[in-house]
């Protein structure tokens, strides 16, 4: 199964080719060999997003929201592993979820500045982030 994950530029989600990045395609030239490097490639893929650049995906129904308590990317290399047995259960738990009307309507209203992303085609990873004093 080829996974395909975006290379954020600040707030840009566009789905052109050339800012796609084949996780497969490292794998097999063996830039990346072990776990960690996939964690450290999504890791470089991972940026701060404002909620209005998310609308439109949203929309689309192509938002995950991941719950505070889990790490952004460890639920993201989960994605590109195909482990159906995290997902499922984080699902299951409510800890991943298409994101709900209600939180985009909060997101919309508050426009907040923790907002972390990352895609996962076809999906988005979006997570708030605490707010740390």
């Amino acid at each position: 199964m080829s996974c395909w994950f975006f290379m954020l530029d600040g707030f840009d989600l566009a789905t052109t080719p050339g800012n796609m990045r084949s996780i497969d395609s490292d794998l097999e030239s063996g830039f990346m060999a072990e776990a960690t490097d996939t964690y450290a490639a999504i890791l470089g893929a991972t940026a701060p997003i404002e909620w209005k650049a998310l609308e439109p995906h949203f929309a689309l129904g192509q938002v995950l929201s991941v719950a505070q308590e889990l790490d952004l990317v460890t639920v993201a290399e989960a994605f590109t592993r195909d482990d159906s047995a995290a997902v499922k259960g984080w699902m299951e738990a409510g800890l991943v979820q298409l994101t709900p009307d209600a939180q985009a309507a909060d997101w919309h209203e508050r426009d907040p500045d923790t907002l972390w992303a990352v895609v996962i085609r076809p999906w988005v990873l979006v997570q708030e982030r605490a707010v740390r004093h």
